[in-house]
């Protein structure tokens, strides 16, 4: 399943994206209907790009540079598990196991996902915490469909 969604269009009406985004971030009020869900769109693409990024860090063995946007994207969204999966991936790869523990178990309680449950039992595994991984290993293996 992708987490890519197409933000909607603005209207020629609407106020400029950048001062959007500066209004909700500053917490003004007054953002209602219409133009709030813009706002949430174009915060949630700017995500989505962010972790496109922090995917393609990772697989050019660019760790720390995927742990800096991981945390940029949860400091704007605490509880996004895609952002809380490629944080503790990115703490795996640097052999910082213990401290990816706690961003792969939030992943796992977020969405239910054999990549996230791959990846925390790993990083319990290398964290000396065998028995806790093989739960996570069977989870992740017995999942319907198959590794899905």
């Amino acid at each position: 399943m992708s987490l890519i969604r197409s933000p909607s269009a603005a209207t020629s009406r609407s106020p400029p994206p950048l001062a959007l985004c500066a209004a909700k971030k500053q917490g003004q009020n007054g953002l209602t209907g219409d133009v709030a869900k813009r706002v949430d769109n174009m915060s949630w693409a700017a995500d989505e790009k962010a972790l496109r990024r922090c995917s393609s860090a990772i697989a050019q063995s660019r760790p720390d540079e995927a742990e800096r946007i991981a945390r940029d994207v949860l400091s704007r969204s605490p509880q996004h598990p895609g952002a809380l999966f490629f944080l503790g991936v990115s703490l795996l790869v640097q052999r910082r196991a213990g401290e990816a523990v706690a961003p792969l178990e939030e992943a796992a309680r977020v969405r239910a996902d054999s990549a996230v449950e791959t990846h925390l039992a790993m990083a319990l595994r290398n964290s000396g915490q065998p028995a806790a991984a093989l739960t996570w290993f069977e989870r992740a293996t017995t999942r319907r469909p198959a590794f899905a």
